[in-house]
C-alpha cells in the first residue's frame, strides 16, 4: 500500500445522534493514537483523508489529522446549503457544527468536492463512493450495530471489504472499547467478525 503516490483514507461513521457527545474527548484521543501510528509506518507518503464532514465522526476525525496530512471533503451539497441543513437538521448542537464545518475547511491543505443532486440519498451515495473510490484504508467510527441501508455506515464497510480495502474500526461507544480492530468480514445476523490490530501489525499492513 505505501507505494502509492497518494495514501488515501477514507473516513465513515455516526452523527451525533448515535452517539455520546460526552465522549468526543476520549474518541478524539482514540483517533489520535491511530492516525499517529499511520502517520509513523508512511513518513515520507502524502496521506489524504476524505470525509463528508456530516458532524460528528467526521468533524472529530479532520479534527484530529496531523497537521502534514491533507484534506478531500466531500459535501453532499454546495456549502451554504449544507450550513444551512445543519441549522435545521443537526443532531448535536448546529452553530458549533457549522463552525467547525469554516474551520477545516479553511485550514491548510484542504480541497473539496460539492455535490449537487436531486435527492438525500442520491447526494449521500454519490459521497460514498467518491470515498471509497481510491481509499487504501477506511476508518469506521461505529457502533457495531445494523446500519440504515444503502449510503450508510455498514454498507460502506460492506462495500470496502468486497473491495479488499482494509478497514480498521474505532467503537463509537469508548465505554465499550478505547482501542481499534480490523474488519475482515460483516454479518448478516450478528456482529461483525474482528481482530485486534495494534500498531505493530497496523504499520504490517500499510507497508505491504
Amino acid at each position: 500500500m505505501s507505494r502509492a503516490r497518494i495514501f488515501t483514507i477514507g473516513v465513515v461513521g455516526h452523527r451525533w445522534n448515535r452517539m455520546d457527545q460526552r465522549q468526543e474527548p476520549q474518541l478524539t484521543v482514540t483517533i489520535g493514537r491511530l492516525f499517529a501510528a499511520i502517520d509513523e509506518a508512511l513518513q515520507t507518503t502524502t496521506i489524504r483523508l476524505v470525509t463528508g464532514l456530516a458532524e460528528g465522526a467526521d468533524h472529530v476525525a479532520a479534527q484530529a489529522m496531523p497537521p502534514r496530512w491533507h484534506l478531500l471533503a466531500v459535501l453532499p451539497m454546495p456549502e451554504k446549503a449544507y450550513e444551512g441543513h445543519l441549522k435545521t437538521h443537526g443532531t448535536g448542537h448546529p452553530q458549533e457544527a457549522i463552525e467547525r464545518l469554516r474551520e477545516l475547511l479553511a485550514r491548510p491543505h484542504s480541497d473539496r468536492v460539492e455535490i449537487s443532486l436531486a435527492t438525500p440519498d442520491e447526494r449521500y451515495v454519490a459521497v460514498q463512493k467518491a470515498i471509497l473510490a481510491d481509499t487504501n484504508l477506511l476508518i469506521a467510527i461505529w457502533d457495531g450495530a445494523g446500519g440504515a441501508g444503502t449510503g450508510g455506515t455498514n454498507d460502506s464497510i460492506t462495500k470496502a471489504l468486497a473491495n479488499d480495502t482494509l478497514v480498521v474500526w474505532i467503537d463509537s461507544d469508548q465505554d465499550r472499547n478505547r482501542g481499534w480492530r480490523r474488519i475482515t468480514a460483516m454479518s448478516s445476523d450478528g456482529p461483525a467478525i474482528t481482530q485486534d490490530i495494534g500498531p505493530p501489525q497496523l504499520s504490517e499492513e500499510l507497508r505491504r
